[in-house]
């Protein structure tokens, strides 16, 4: 059992649990739930600066829709230690998906909601038995392989993804036509999928990722079906963001390879990294701060310093991103340090 220690502690110390007795809706405590608490409350005390303002409506729903993208590559990344950059070819393989049924067939958004799941939850889970074998690098590589194959294929679609020009007129949701109500849908998406993923976290199935993510050899050891798990959690990460393809196509009505192409993969990575890639705010605060800062921005062809350089001070000022950042400590050491006492030397905790 000494081989096995190393590994459940840093299980135990990423994932807390508590008794079962202590438990509530859906397996979760109070404690496990207060993150999801904190954005319901952040969300509606924000909502009503928003209303009758487009602008800042639409920028909300750019908000939500990346932030599910965000959460899905958290649940890959976070846990089982998967940098994917293709989370957003996973979305736009939903939303071309739910697009085309919609636009072609003439289905409703409804059963295009599950083809948006579908397809991308099999596509995620077919490739990763194959790569969750590889290191971490070549498996960054090989997502992004992936991502330009799809993106080819995207724009050498003809009729059927409409090329290079894309697909419109895709329909609307009739229950949320106001964008008032698509900003509210948007949030509840997102809220939807961190308490998937905080409910993945908090079961054995979480642990063992967590596990997998410190020391592969040394789980494998300890009898944890390592690949297995991996490609799970790859599947439901691609499910999640398929979710926010369904979501961009049916709030935008219209839908090119450059909606949600390599750029926007990268931009997710670099918001789940600022805000703290083991934590489940991280990568929603990681994405309001990069889409706000990217809007001072000026011309998209400044984006890519503006990322490089605020990823490298970001990993300067917070190496275990934003949210990731024990800030009780912090505040301790910011607190002796203008009272001129020597801080305590204290155990660090493990920020939720």
């Amino acid at each position: 059992m000494t081989a096995e220690a190393p590994v459940l502690r840093r299980a135990r110390a990423e994932v807390p649990h508590e008794a079962p007795a202590s438990r509530t809706i859906w397996g979760l405590t109070p404690r496990d739930l207060a993150p999801v608490a904190g954005l319901v409350v952040v969300v509606a005390a924000v909502s009503p600066l928003l209303v009758g303002n487009a602008g800042r409506l639409d920028t909300s729903i750019t908000m939500a829709t990346f932030a599910i993208i965000a959460v899905s590559l958290g649940l890959s990344y976070g846990l089982g230690g998967m940098l994917s950059l293709a989370q957003a070819t996973f979305a736009s393989i939903g939303a071309y998906g739910t697009a085309i049924v919609s636009t072609s067939w003439g289905l409703p958004p409804t059963l295009g909601l599950v083809l948006a799941v579908a397809v991308p939850t099999v596509v995620a889970y077919g490739m990763a038995r194959l790569i969750v074998r590889l290191s971490p690098l070549a498996l960054a590589l090989a997502t992004l392989a992936f991502s330009q194959l799809v993106q080819l294929a995207v724009n050498e679609g003809g009729d059927l993804t409409g090329g290079y020009i894309g697909i419109s007129g895709i329909p609307g949701l009739a229950w949320f036509s106001s964008a008032e109500s698509l900003h509210a849908l948007g949030w509840a998406l997102v809220v939807l999928a961190m308490l998937v993923v905080l409910r993945v976290r908090s079961s054995n199935r979480g642990r063992a990722l967590v596990a997998i993510s410190t020391d592969t050899t040394l789980a494998k050891s300890v009898g944890i079906p390592v690949n297995a798990h991996l490609a799970s959690a790859f599947a439901l990460g691609g499910a999640i963001a398929g979710v926010a393809g369904w979501y961009y196509a049916h709030t935008r009505g219209y839908l090119a390879p450059a909606s949600l192409s390599l750029d926007v993969s990268f931009m997710i990575a670099i918001a789940v990294i600022v805000g703290g890639r083991r934590t489940l705010l991280g990568p929603i605060v990681g994405t309001v701060l990069i889409v706000l800062l990217r809007d001072l921005v000026p011309g998209a062809e400044s984006h890519g310093m503006f990322y490089g350089g605020g990823l490298i001070l970001a990993l300067l000022l917070f190496p275990e991103g934003v949210m990731g950042e024990n800030w009780t400590a912090r505040l301790r050491r910011i607190r002796h340090r203008r009272s001129g006492a020597a801080p305590t030397d204290r155990p660090a905790t493990k920020e939720a």
